[in-house]
């Protein structure tokens, strides 16, 4: 979402020439750990008329952080040149849009801002209360943490090759140490070939881990003594127990929050190759 460049019914501080020889920018710094993204903004404001309804309380700084590929969009408000704000790594995956601005925190009935274009002359404007009065230029990033549900679900899930020539159904062992996805050689060099890919990725976690863990799951609330004493069961309990899952609801519904809704994730991939083909 940029919003620089764009057509404001007032004088916008960065905001092309809008306002003469002054500017807005914003900085943006993020890092991550294992959890969580920090990003922190450092506000450059040359406007006396944007810092003083900032400083007596009439506008604040606003950091509004945008996902697309999660939905997540939440805009933080702060008073002082830097801020540095906490997001969960869960909200966050692809890119992120992070824009700066300085909107008004109340209305202002005849705002003018000086160095405005000489265009409005000596027009004043009725501001109203979440108008934007400043603008930063855009900044985008790739939110590419530890959020990957086929290295997550690795460590208990495993795709092999059958030896049998020809094609064949999608077949799934649960006898081993972790549970085997078994592939034809024709499906097994297309998931190779797709899991390279970050957006196809997302299709596979739908198509092959999501009918593979019902399964597991379906097996574990029946008689599962065959199976009590290998990784993979060892670790699924233990996962059900911390997300505090019922084991008597359907294992189709367990397996999506385990995996964290993955359909939403394939069909936002899906959504972002068809509205950006070129990319």
């Amino acid at each position: 979402m940029k919003l620089s460049h764009r057509a404001f019914p007032h004088p916008v501080v960065g905001n092309a020439n809008d306002v003469v020889d002054t500017a807005f920018q914003a900085p943006i710094e993020v890092h991550n750990d294992v959890a969580n993204f920090y990003l922190k903004a450092q506000v450059q404001c040359s406007s006396r008329t944007v810092r003083k309804l900032v400083d007596r309380g009439d506008a604040v700084y606003v950091m509004h952080v945008e996902c697309g590929n999660t939905f997540y969009r939440q805009a933080f408000e702060f008073s002082k040149p830097e801020e540095e704000v906490m997001i969960p790594g869960e909200f966050l995956n692809s890119t992120v849009e992070v824009n700066v601005v300085a909107r008004a925190k109340r209305d202002i009935k005849r705002y003018q801002v000086e160095n405005s274009h000489p265009d409005y002359g000596d027009a004043t404007f009725a501001i109203r209360a979440g108008d934007i009065l400043a603008v930063s230029e855009g900044y985008s990033f790739d939110a590419d943490i530890t959020f990957d549900n086929l290295k997550k679900i690795g460590s208990i899930m495993q795709v092999v090759e059958l030896d049998e020539p020809g094609d064949a159904p999608m077949a799934v062992d649960l006898t081993a140490e972790k549970i085997t996805i078994c592939l034809c050689k024709g499906d097994f060099e297309n998931y190779k070939l797709i899991r390279q890919n970050k957006l196809l990725s997302a299709s596979l976690i739908a198509t092959l881990v999501l009918p593979a863990l019902v399964e597991a799951l379906t097996h574990l609330k029946g008689d599962h003594s065959d199976v009590e004493g290998t990784r993979w069961c060892r670790s699924l309990k233990r996962r059900v127990e911390t997300l505090g899952l019922s084991t008597e609801a359907e294992a189709l519904e367990n397996a999506q929050r385990i995996l964290e809704l993955p359909l939403r994730r394939a069909f936002m991939s899906a959504r972002t190759m068809i509205e950006q083909p070129g990319e």
